[in-house]
């Protein structure tokens, strides 16, 4: 099964940037959008959801910069020049423009730490509520991308982004 990276970086200092809302990594180009802390209601309020999703729960984040767009193959070939993201149904996944895929949670997690040392900054995946705090974006629906669980195959998960902190 193909995966995309876990990559969304997140920035737990957001002072470091005063009140840019958009931060541009300089070695790889990415760029992180900031998020406002806050609280919501994690959880399977409507009853469909998994047992482990229960009970519903007031979850709080930081502030924190979450990357703007998936981790591009370019982006990730920085890191590790050997990956290919291989190729589905015939087609190469391996356009430099397009997310990377088939990498484990070690390779992301390895990625935020190698793009840490370069840069200076401290690059990670988000945790899963930042990641939810971020997609839903002040929604109260069932799911993040809406209420039809058929809908969720065209949206991206925790798994393809970074935060920065």
């Amino acid at each position: 099964m193909l995966k995309k990276i876990p990559i969304f970086i997140f920035l737990f200092s957001s002072f470091l940037f005063g009140s840019e809302l958009v931060y541009t990594e300089k070695f790889t180009g990415m760029e992180f959008v900031f998020v406002k802390g806050g609280c919501y209601e994690m959880g399977d309020s409507y009853g469909d959801g998994d047992v482990n999703e229960r009970p519903v729960h007031e979850v709080c984040v930081k502030d924190f910069y979450i990357s703007k767009y998936e981790v591009t193959n370019a982006q990730f070939l920085k890191f590790k020049p050997e990956h290919s993201s291989g190729k589905h149904d015939g087609i190469s996944l391996d356009d430099e423009n397009q997310p990377v895929v088939n990498v484990s949670w070690y390779d992301a997690f390895n990625f935020a730490k190698w793009l840490s040392n370069k840069s200076g900054q401290n690059f990670c995946l988000p945790t899963e509520a930042e990641w939810e705090y971020a997609a839903r974006a002040g929604t109260k629906t069932s799911r993040f991308w809406g209420n039809d669980p058929d809908d969720g195959s065209r949206v991206s998960t925790p798994f393809d982004y970074m935060v920065f902190r």
